[in-house]
Parts: C-alpha cells; sequence; structure tokens
C-alpha cells in the first residue's frame, strides 16, 4: 500500500509520475491514451471533477500530475480535526485498444489545515 500525501490546505502537492502497467517501460504513451484525475472525499463525493491531465515527461514515458493549491483549498477540513482524508483519483485508458483498456489507483490524501503554532 503506498503511504498517503500529507498536505496543507492551500499547498500544491509534488509532482507524480504514472504510466499503465500495460506498456514495456522504454515505450512512450501515444496521443490514444488518456489520463484522468479528481478528488473524491470518504463518501465518494467529488471535491475537484474529473478532468484531463495532458502533462507528459520529457520523454514521453509519463503522464505527470499534481494537485495546486486551488484544489487543496477545495478540501474542508472540519474545526475538530487535524486533518481530511481524501482520495486522488488517477484513471488511465486507452479505447483503441483490444480490448479497452482502463485501470484506476486511489492515492491517499490528508490534508491539514494551516496555522501557527505558538
Amino acid at each position: 500500500m503506498n503511504k498517503p500525501i500529507s498536505l496543507f490546505r492551500g499547498d500544491s502537492s509534488d509532482l507524480v509520475s504514472v504510466r499503465p502497467n500495460l506498456k514495456e517501460p522504454t515505450e512512450t504513451i501515444s496521443s490514444d491514451w488518456i489520463c484522468r484525475t479528481m478528488l473524491v472525499d470518504s463518501s465518494g463525493v467529488e471535491i475537484i471533477a474529473s478532468r484531463i491531465e495532458n502533462v507528459k515527461s520529457e520523454d514521453g514515458l509519463t503522464f505527470i500530475i499534481s494537485l495546486s493549491p486551488a484544489d487543496t483549498l477545495a478540501i474542508t477540513v472540519g474545526v475538530d480535526q487535524k486533518y481530511t482524508t481524501v482520495d486522488w483519483v488517477v484513471q488511465l485508458s486507452n479505447d483503441q485498444l483490444v480490448p479497452a483498456y482502463s485501470k484506476e489507483k486511489r492515492l491517499k490524501i490528508l490534508v491539514r489545515e494551516q496555522a501557527i503554532i505558538a
């Protein structure tokens, strides 16, 4: 299991590289491949609607994704909570393949409220 990503509201995430496990490690990702991401809360409610990610690494081997400050600001942390846990849903698909390829991965994000500790 992957370690959760910890962020403060209003921060951006580190860049994350993703690629389909179907392809050879040295095979570039063609324009037939689609990478979609979205954020959902623990009830499955969308916080950030599904969107297509187009940024690829210079060598074309991976999609590069990240969360922006606006994305993390959209996440609400309850007054009594240390953090809120959300899922960063990443889906890779290619409808041109037979059979069509579609796989989803969920990355846990722990979002904390910004504060001053004295």
